[in-house]
């Protein structure tokens, strides 16, 4: 995706019940540089809870800047310490 005409980005992760345990946004998490970005999770949940072992899910959505569509996608992540 081009950046440039990128608006937003938000990931959202979820346990397998579907339960959103933390989000992160472009607006204040994302680390961006000119051909790669991260973003920095610490396993912990929204209140601050270690999460467990296991699989989670987590969505990506881009809002583009010039027409408003939405692309999103979602992929499995497993947490291992």
């Amino acid at each position: 995706t081009d950046w440039v005409s990128v608006k937003e980005v938000s990931i959202r992760i979820y346990t397998p019940s579907g339960r959103m345990i933390r989000s992160f946004s472009s607006k204040r998490d994302l680390i961006r540089t000119v051909d790669y970005s991260e973003v920095p999770w610490d396993l912990r949940d929204a209140w601050g809870y270690p999460v467990a072992n296991g699989v989670y899910f987590y969505r990506v959505q881009v809002v583009g800047s010039k027409t408003g569509q939405k692309i999103s996608s979602t992929k499995k992540l497993a947490v291992l310490r």
